[in-house]
């Protein structure tokens, strides 16, 4: 699929997860969303940055976040 910098991503449970942090700690951000802010050319490649720290993950750890706002005439419905 491929991310670029900007990208709003959600990070994905049921992958390998490899690279992840030995202590879990990463484990706690699967479902949250963040930005990337650098990619790198080696795995894992993706920095992403929650609100005070960042991660890097694998590609296949990321989903695009794609919220779309509903326009004033759907919520009426």
């Amino acid at each position: 699929m491929g991310f670029k910098v900007g990208d709003k991503v959600r990070i994905l449970d049921g992958t390998k997860q490899e690279g992840w942090a030995f202590s879990g700690s990463m484990k706690e951000t699967i479902g949250m969303v963040g930005k990337i802010i650098c990619i790198d050319i080696y795995d894992p490649k993706y920095r992403v940055m929650f609100e005070e720290y960042w991660w890097d993950y694998n590609e296949e750890d990321l989903e695009k976040e794609n919220k779309e706002l509903k326009s004033p005439l759907d919520l009426e419905k």
